[in-house]
């Protein structure tokens, strides 16, 4: 499976939430949005950062339950902030035309 693949599926999940400002949303714009927040500027995952971020704001137990059966923990806006960055989350709402709030929360939704 490609990044694009990946953050095609991403996009589904921000234009199923409930908040009325993401669903009407072009999936591609949304793709190549969330490639921005996330991507190395090369096509591809900037890991490294996104690691980092977990580590350091102890987020690890969250992506944990991700990974493994079970549940998925939630992660909160404000740890979706901490874990991406306000600017990185600023540019995102930008590129959509939608409010930080909006963004922080459908990235916390389709996170969980």
């Amino acid at each position: 499976m490609e990044l694009m693949d990946l953050l095609k599926m991403g996009a589904s999940l921000i234009q199923g939430n409930s908040d009325d400002a993401t669903t009407g949303l072009d999936t591609d714009a949304l793709a190549n949005a969330l490639g921005g927040l996330i991507g190395n500027g090369e096509g591809g995952l900037d890991l490294g950062a996104l690691v980092g971020g977990l580590s350091q704001n102890g987020l690890g137990e969250i992506v944990g339950s991700w990974l493994g059966n079970g549940e998925n923990a939630s992660i909160s806006m404000d740890q979706i902030t901490d874990l991406l960055g306000s600017d990185k989350i600023s540019e995102f709402a930008s590129n959509l035309g939608l409010s930080e709030e909006s963004a922080k929360g459908a990235l916390a939704d389709a996170c969980s």
